[in-house]
């Protein structure tokens, strides 16, 4: 989940739960060896099908001016933790201000409490910091 705080150089502030990735596979579906998903056949992209890699928005993490929130999952099987990581470490050496939460117990989405909680609260306090 990202969530970006508006600057004077950017667009109004904005979030999404979509991650890097886009593919649209369940946490429970099983996946073949080469990215393809059992019961679906969709690819990861990358991996013959999908959005093009050059597409995908971790290679345009350098356009990033506004501060940003990082929630990540880390049994998120879409979205490695590896790909989070280096978004927030790409940010950090820019010097773009980035807050970066990572909850060992989720995968590709929300399922406990506890966690749904720790991400709103989150979320609340970044934006609350940076738009007054």
């Amino acid at each position: 989940m990202i969530g970006q705080a508006s600057g004077p150089t950017s667009s109004p502030p904005a979030q999404t739960s979509s991650g890097w990735s886009t593919s649209r596979r369940s946490s429970s579906t099983p996946r073949a060896v080469d990215g393809r998903d059992l019961d679906q056949g969709v690819r990861r992209p990358g991996h013959g099908g999908g959005a093009a890699p050059e597409a995908l928005p971790i290679h345009k993490v350098d356009r990033v001016k506004t501060p940003l929130l990082v929630l990540h999952r880390a049994n998120d099987m879409n979205v490695p933790v590896v790909e989070a990581e280096q978004v927030v470490e790409s940010l950090k050496r820019r010097g773009v201000p980035v807050e970066y939460v990572l909850f060992p117990d989720e995968g590709h989405g929300w399922r406990k409490t506890p966690n749904r909680i720790r991400s709103v609260v989150a979320i609340t306090k970044f934006f609350a910091e940076r738009l007054k």
